[in-house]
């Protein structure tokens, strides 16, 4: 299921320091004087990222940066495309549905838009007036500013995203289209795959399903982290990378949810309270009765800071926990942790998140697609005097 997050802002006294190996990669560390702290680096050859950064540079600083700039607009023109989409089929489904949309969400963006505008507005205000002061305490708060102008911006996408993503996922839940759990339930067993046994095994391990919560509950705070992160790297391409991966995975997510609408394993098998007692009491279920209401057919009034997670097909949990996985690829310090972690957290999207197999199997290649995507937005070559 969808969860709800929030932007956390953090700076830390470092500078940064780039480095071009003889192999191609880029090094890059924040230090003070030393070449020490964070250091994004290729760590996985599978994806092909040992050489990404030599590509990316071309051999030369000024073309270098010419490449990222045309990577970083395509990937804002995917995201403005897919928020496009959302709003216009939001706008022409919403008549027809039993859906209204609470004037207070209205409200809430401006507020945030405003609040957006002010802090990208006191980030740049800060670095102009800093530009010339090389001292230890200018850099670090010229940095910090930096950072937040880049944070400013990647929200100025995200928070429209979510909301128009938001509302299309309460409007296909409340279409009323026949449930496919006993489809989805068979599929998993022509797979080999039994649900019930499945829980069983996990809840027998009170230490094993505590793992798996904590880390199925992990992925929002880890969308926040990972802004937070990359904008104090000053890798606003990499963080507009990560925006577009949500939202195109949010639309193919989209479609996956309208062709198979489902309420989940949860509901579907039904098993017993003590079934799984070592899971959080409504496991698989906090999404169910909201559900319920919005197919009821009766209004439904949409408040986006009170909105629920309704997507069990395809797994959005599985899509993010790979997609931030990989929006931590260079730093060789954090990409062990979040490999492990969202490995843990994909087991745990069965027994805790109340998804069938073939939902997380979907949503693996769900996240496999778009990062195939923008890869490829990457490699396209760069055209002087286009953006796209």
């Amino acid at each position: 299921m969808a969860s709800q997050s929030t932007f956390g802002l953090q700076a830390r006294t470092f500078r940064l320091t780039t480095k071009v190996r003889v192999d191609g990669a880029l090094a890059i560390g924040f230090s003070n004087s030393g070449d020490v702290g964070l250091r994004p680096q290729p760590v996985i050859s599978a994806f092909g990222i040992g050489s990404w950064a030599g590509d990316l540079l071309g051999g030369d600083a000024q073309f270098g940066k010419r490449r990222i700039d045309m990577f970083k607009n395509r990937l804002i023109a995917s995201t403005l495309l897919v928020i496009a989409i959302f709003t216009v089929v939001d706008i022409l489904w919403l008549p027809h549905s039993n859906l209204i949309v609470e004037t207070s969400n209205y409200l809430d963006l401006a507020e945030i838009a405003v609040f957006l505008l002010t802090v990208y507005a006191i980030g740049k205000g800060v670095s102009f007036r800093l530009i010339d002061d090389h001292s230890g305490i200018g850099r670090f708060i010229a940095r910090a500013a930096e950072s937040l102008v880049i944070l400013a911006r990647a929200a100025a996408l995200f928070v429209p995203l979510g909301f128009v993503g938001g509302v299309f996922m309460y409007l296909a839940s409340g279409a009323g289209f026949p449930l496919m759990d006993g489809r989805l339930a068979s599929a998993d067993a022509a797979l080999g795959f039994d649900w019930p046994t499945f829980l069983a095994v996990t809840d027998a391990s009170p230490w094993l399903s505590a793992i798996l919560v904590v880390a199925y509950h992990s992925v929002g705070p880890q969308i926040p982290l990972v802004f937070v992160v990359l904008a104090f790297a000053l890798r606003e391409e990499r963080l507009m990378e990560f925006v577009a991966l949500m939202a195109i995975s949010s639309l193919l997510t989209a479609v996956g949810m309208v062709l198979v609408p489902a309420a989940g394993a949860y509901p579907h098998f039904s098993p017993s309270p003590e079934a799984y007692k070592n899971f959080t009491s409504h496991a698989g279920m906090w999404h169910y009765t909201e559900l319920m209401k919005l197919r009821s057919g009766g209004v439904f009034l949409y408040v986006a800071d009170k909105s629920k997670g309704l997507v069990t097909f395809p797994s959005y949990h599985t899509v993010l926990g790979i997609i931030i996985t990989y929006a931590f690829r260079e730093f060789r310090r954090l990409f062990p942790f979040f490999a492990l972690l969202n490995s843990i957290m994909l087991v745990s999207t069965i027994p805790e998140g109340g998804h069938h197999l073939v939902d997380v199997l979907a949503g693996v290649l769900i996240a496999l697609m778009v990062l195939s995507f923008v890869r490829a937005l990457e490699r396209a070559p760069a055209r002087q005097g286009n953006v796209l």
